[in-house]
């Protein structure tokens, strides 16, 4: 969050082939693709990027690519599941695309789910078995699945944890 370059990708910029995977990419700047910039200009080879249960949004670019500021991409392929971003983007395939602002308690730049966010409980769990070995926890070392699924996003939604009474 809070990233700004002159070139390409302010939050991330991928030339090759990658997963982006429970990520929060929002507040960031650049000429293309504010938010993500895909592709590879340099020598044209085609590719495919996989974006899972991942936030984009309040990220500003000079050029739109794809007919909005949060992404730009040149001769890459784009496979979502679980995005949540605020604009609609072309992708093949996508799965449980939500077009919505995401809501934050706080600032954007924190990125910690409010109440209301559309991005609680919207994810995909079978993204988080693909790749187990990293997505244990949340970006706050939380468990990553506190509720019935997945957090859209880098934190989960953490239950409150309540007390018990015992009457006797």
């Amino acid at each position: 969050a809070g990233n700004s370059t002159q070139s390409s990708g302010g939050g991330i910029k991928a030339r090759a082939e990658c997963h982006i995977v429970n990520c929060t990419v929002v507040g960031n700047e650049s000429k293309w693709g504010g938010g993500i910039s895909l592709g590879n200009a340099i020598d044209y080879k085609e590719f495919q990027i996989y974006v899972y249960n991942t936030i984009v949004s309040g990220n500003s670019s000079t050029f739109e690519g794809d007919g909005c500021p949060e992404w730009w991409r040149e001769n890459a392929s784009l496979k979502i599941n679980s995005v949540l971003l605020p604009t609609t983007v072309e992708a093949e395939g996508a799965i449980n695309f939500i077009c919505s602002e995401p809501v934050f308690n706080g600032s954007v730049r924190e990125g910690y789910p409010a109440d209301s966010s559309p991005s609680i409980d919207a994810g995909d769990n079978e993204v988080v078995s693909a790749f187990n070995v990293y997505m244990m926890t949340d970006l706050a070392g939380e468990p990553r699945i506190a509720g019935d699924r997945i957090d859209i996003g880098c934190y989960e939604r953490q239950l409150a944890k309540g007390f018990g009474i015992i009457v006797r």
